[in-house]
């Protein structure tokens, strides 16, 4: 009926499923814890780490906190301005870019401290400030769009025409005749 050696296929195959679901959850559970530890006081740890210009370890410190376990909106701003003002110290732009991208998203007229903050960090905001906006008012304006406006009265308007010249061959190829309008009211 069954072979030995179908049997233990069967079984040798459930096994190595059985556990390359078992290596899977392990590997993946321990990934994100690894990732999603959020130590307490994180943003004040980070506030001081800067201050002593450990910019890696402050935003080691403010990452894995952002956006979920720093709720409340002002401490989120001073969080990602912490990480973009770390990342720019250390000379990664795009990181810098996309934290500042992450605080203009929660405030979208964020002004940078002129008298406080470096001028890299000023210009990166206005720029990136400048570039959603731009992104924004292109999403946004049909006009602005390929083909915009003009394509839709084009298409609005073929169908218009379509739809009048189907209801003309109609009416004119009609093979018996209309009835006569009914008499004088009066």
């Amino acid at each position: 009926m069954f072979s030995t050696r179908s049997i233990i296929g069967y079984f040798s195959i459930r096994t190595g499923l059985a556990a390359l679901v078992l290596c899977g959850c392990i590997f993946s559970n321990a990934k994100a814890q690894a990732r999603s530890e959020c130590q307490p006081n994180a943003l004040e740890k980070a506030e001081e780490l800067s201050a002593l210009q450990q910019y890696a370890a402050a935003i080691a410190l403010l990452e894995p906190c952002l956006p979920n376990d720093i709720v409340d909106p002002w401490q989120q701003k001073r969080a990602y301005k912490l990480v973009a003002l770390g990342h720019l110290s250390l000379g990664n732009e795009a990181a810098a870019k996309s934290a500042v991208e992450s605080l203009l998203q929660l405030e979208r007229e964020y002004q940078p401290d002129v008298a406080r903050d470096p001028e890299g960090f000023q210009k990166l905001v206005e720029d990136t400030k400048s570039e959603m906006h731009a992104r924004e008012a292109a999403r946004s304006s049909p006009a602005r769009k390929k083909g915009g406006i003009s394509k839709w009265w084009w298409i609005g308007g073929g169908s218009a025409v379509l739809v009048g010249g189907s209801v003309l061959v109609y009416l004119l190829s009609r093979t018996e005749p209309l009835p006569d309008p009914p008499g004088d009211p009066r």
